[in-house]
């Protein structure tokens, strides 16, 4: 399915402001308003879309024995206007961006067809791609994409969070993180982190659509724990991730920090033998 290049179409108010203020800072929230208009989509698209959260499979992944992730993985190509779903493939993170479950293929059940191929999934690749190409100032065209859905379902006696690995970056350019629905819940508030630790905004994201989008070359971020308001009915967090980084380039752009970094494992890895 091809779409307008977002990465070199004249940006709007609400997209010059989401630019300046990702330079300045590292993020942005987008209101829930602001996301529709940005995808441009009638309200009748968002329905059918959110109701495949419903259909989500168990994490059988999970580090620390968790039983309340539900998830669903896809990849993607973005290159200029053309959007290519890629076959479906692992998902890997190195322990050094998840100490809870990197270090391991991960293989979860693929979003569906009709889900991936929507015009919100589609809106929001184009978006995210049109802003990493914004603030890296690079001339990369070509970008890969990957999707996650995730449910969360807090029980009132086990700990449900939506990040197990705690605060982290993910290793790539961007990430966007959408809320699509929250039921019987307290908690999931978003924390966003510097590069230090130090603690930039907490944001809770209360509306369906609402996001927050994350340069992940210098920030970090979290989100807290939930918990049933009403026992003994669940609280659920339903969320959408994308992540964005280049197609064939090395997405850590300074050498230094990745030199550091590279270091790190292998002082990770022969600590990981030794006490092996």
């Amino acid at each position: 399915m091809n779409h307008r290049p977002l990465w070199r179409a004249p940006l709007d108010e609400t997209m010059q402001r989401a630019v300046a203020q990702l330079r300045a800072t590292g993020f942005a929230r987008f209101e829930a308003a602001q996301s529709r208009d940005l995808l441009g989509l009638p309200l009748e698209c968002f329905g059918p879309y959110t109701e495949s959260w419903e259909r989500l499979d168990p994490d059988e992944w999970m580090g620390d024995g968790g039983t309340y992730r539900r998830r669903r993985f896809a990849t993607f190509s973005v290159e200029g206007g053309t959007i290519v779903r890629k076959p479906h493939q692992r998902h890997y993170q190195s322990r050094l961006h998840n100490q809870l479950n990197g270090g391991v293929d991960r293989w979860f059940s693929p979003v569906e067809p009709k889900i991936a191929d929507h015009p919100i999934t589609h809106g929001l690749l184009s978006l995210g791609t049109s802003l990493a190409y914004r603030i890296t100032d690079t001339a990369e065209t070509h970008w890969h994409g990957e999707m996650h859905q995730f449910r969360i379902e807090g029980k009132a006696f086990e700990r449900a969070t939506p990040t197990p690995e705690g605060l982290h970056r993910d290793g790539v350019t961007l990430v966007i993180m959408m809320l699509i629905d929250r039921r019987n819940m307290l908690g999931g508030v978003t924390g966003i982190r510097d590069s230090e630790g130090r603690n930039l905004a907490d944001l809770e994201l209360a509306s369906p659509f609402e996001m927050v989008v994350v340069d992940d070359r210098r920030l970090q971020h979290v989100v807290t724990p939930i918990k049933p308001i009403k026992s003994p009915e669940s609280a659920v967090r339903d969320a959408l991730v994308l992540t964005f980084r280049p197609e064939m380039a090395d997405h850590i752009s300074d050498a230094s920090t990745l030199s550091r970094r590279r270091q790190s494992a292998k002082l990770m890895f022969a600590r990981e033998n030794i006490e092996e």
